[in-house]
């Protein structure tokens, strides 16, 4: 696959929100529709492009170690990704409460592993998301994990069944400590939980051929988690 980053994405810019939906709603992987529709409503805001996701409790089992309270249970058991070709200003509404952040996206891969317009990529159907959003507080690294994910960690998800595309973006603020934010929207074609147990079995074979974890261990998880797709528009 080709490495170089001339083939970056035309530009596309991406509001993350969390929110809270009741267990009850979601224990069917099935969101309440009211909360749903307050979301939307809310979200056309941030930008054209709208796509709710929800967590049930089983899938928010199968999340990382999670440190940050946007993603706490409860609140991050829904999740809106709103995306477009122009950058938004800092939202003043809806409120700030849940967002993650203004992302702009640096490259996408189609589920071949081949370059691919990000708008394309996050709007083409699927059934759910992985999440991995990561920091990395050294500078000296964060080149070198941009490269790894490109190169290495993002292709050899792409070879799990299932997984059908990809998109990496970094914090649209790159003041510090923001610079540091990355965060990839994986795309996944089938059933979130039957993906992940695929990729989580490749994970040993990955760790003893020095593919994973990344270099250095320099990039510090923030979240990583699987949703369901709920609503789009």
């Amino acid at each position: 696959m080709t490495t170089s980053d001339d083939h970056a994405t035309a530009p596309t810019f991406m509001t993350m929100r969390t929110f809270e939906l009741d267990p009850m709603d979601i224990s069917s992987e099935h969101a309440d529709a009211k909360a749903l529709a307050a979301r939307m409503a809310g979200a056309r805001a941030d930008g054209e492009h709208f796509a709710a996701y929800a967590a049930s409790p089983a899938l928010q089992s199968l999340r990382g170690e999670n440190p940050d309270p946007r993603f706490a249970v409860g609140r991050g058991a829904g999740l809106t990704i709103v995306h477009d070709r122009e950058p938004r200003a800092e939202p003043s509404a809806p409120s700030p409460e849940g967002l993650v952040g203004q992302f702009s996206a640096t490259w996408a891969l189609d589920e071949h592993g081949r370059w691919a317009d990000a708008s394309q990529v996050l709007r083409q159907p699927h059934v759910g998301i992985q999440v991995a959003y990561g920091m990395v507080a050294d500078r000296a690294w964060r080149a070198t994990i941009a490269a790894w994910y490109r190169d290495i960690h993002a292709p050899d998800l792409l070879e799990v069944d299932g997984v059908i595309g990809c998109v990496r973006f970094v914090s649209s603020d790159q003041s510090e400590p923001r610079a540091g934010e990355h965060l990839v929207v994986f795309l996944l074609g089938e059933d979130p939980a039957t993906v992940m147990a695929r990729v989580r079995a490749r994970v040993p074979a990955w760790r003893d051929a020095g593919r994973t974890p990344s270099p250095g261990r320099s990039s510090r998880a923030v979240f990583n988690g699987p949703f369901l797709r709920v609503s789009e528009r």
